[in-house]
């Protein structure tokens, strides 16, 4: 699953530019895309330093950077492990510059996994003790804060088999992305910051005349 995500993540950041990029959770080492990639200063956070790759280490929901100073926040698997993502998403809002892009990677509610999710969510472990979310749901969430979506690429239609030899076999599963594009049992969506300038009205003081329209009797102040 980690070249498809790969493979996607490659695609979306070609078309990407920027000078401080900031991707949120490692997650199996699926960090090589931007880390490979022509921004300036890609950096990698996560909740704990368990590997060189992470470069920053903070909470997901309090991003240690000031307002407007990220040109792209990439979240790999983070709304999904977060008890509040919606706080996250507000974090992103404040650290991304006008205009600044986001990628979120997450596993999809509305795929074959949650089938086996339901079965093994009591198992202590990812992705199965993860909370799954939509597209929808999630584009939802980026409307609401202003962001307009540019992209979503769903990926990985098998079943979540470890063995490599089991899954070349089922390689053929992945027609299936034809028949049902939104269903892959990860999403990949590109969404920018989207900022409307404030634009200052200029009062147009003779036009008070109009006021009063012309079919009516205007008032006087004589002395009757």
């Amino acid at each position: 699953m980690a070249g498809e995500v790969n493979s996607a993540l490659d695609e979306l950041l070609q078309a990407t530019y920027g000078y401080h990029a900031i991707q949120v959770g490692l997650f199996a080492e699926q960090s090589d895309s931007l880390l490979r990639s022509d921004l300036i200063h890609p950096l990698v956070m996560e909740t704990t330093a368990w590997c060189d790759k992470v470069g920053v280490v903070a909470e997901a929901d309090t991003l240690p950077f000031c307002a407007r100073s990220l040109d792209l926040v990439v979240l790999m698997h983070t709304l999904e492990l977060s008890e509040d993502p919606h706080q996250v998403l507000r974090e992103v809002d404040r650290v991304l510059a006008d205009d600044g892009y986001l990628i979120v990677v997450g596993f999809n509610r509305r795929s074959l996994w949650t089938v086996f999710r339901a079965f093994l969510s009591w198992r202590d472990k990812a992705p199965w003790n993860c909370r799954f979310y939509s597209t929808a749901r999630v584009q939802d969430w980026l409307s609401v804060l202003g962001f307009r979506t540019l992209r979503r690429e769903s990926v990985f239609y098998r079943p979540p088999v470890q063995h490599a030899g089991v899954l070349r076999r089922l390689q053929s599963l992945e027609w299936l992305r034809y028949a049902f594009p939104h269903n892959g049992a990860v999403y990949v969506l590109k969404a920018r910051k989207h900022t409307v300038p404030l634009t200052p009205i200029r009062w147009r003081w003779s036009s008070r005349r109009g006021l009063v329209s012309g079919g009516l009797v205007r008032p006087t102040s004589g002395v009757g």
